[in-house]
């Protein structure tokens, strides 16, 4: 058994510690576990700094640019789809104006009505639609019927 001074600690060892194969793995785990003084004037951190910094800068602008096309893209497809519901509500308010003129012309033809209608009959202009109106109210939801006098 030997006496080996090992960083700082007194130890005890046996005989084949002291193997030059363990003794350079002591060599070099007591190099590699030196703290190294960063120097920051050395060429690879004055090539390394600007390589970083330019990758940082281009990494956030193209990030950036990412992220703006994004939003005009969603700002477009919302904008396409609200034309396109304007559209069909359109098309729809439409539709349901020619059918509403449509059937008054086809109620306001009846010549039962048009007698009715020219004689200022309330009582027989109700008589006349009343089924009608109950079916269309029913039917399509048409809530009221009236008939109105020229000014």
């Amino acid at each position: 058994m030997k006496l080996i001074f090992v960083g700082g600690i007194t130890r005890l060892y046996p005989k084949w510690v002291n193997t030059p194969r363990l003794t350079n793995l002591r060599k070099d785990f007591k190099h590699n576990m030196h703290i190294h003084n960063f120097n920051l004037h050395s060429l690879s951190y004055k090539l390394l700094l600007p390589v970083l910094g330019i990758t940082l800068v281009t990494v956030s602008v193209l990030f950036l640019i990412n992220l703006m096309g994004q939003q005009q893209l969603m700002e477009t497809e919302v904008k396409n789809q609200l034309e396109n519901l304007q559209a069909s509500f359109t098309v729809s308010m439409n539709e349901r104006e020619q059918i509403a003129l449509v059937l008054a012309q086809a109620i306001a033809q009846l010549p039962p009505v048009q007698q009715a209608f020219a004689g200022q009959d309330r009582t027989a202009l109700i008589d006349l639609l009343h089924e009608d109106y109950l079916y269309l109210n029913k039917q399509y939801g048409i809530r009221q019927a009236q008939f109105h006098l020229p000014p």
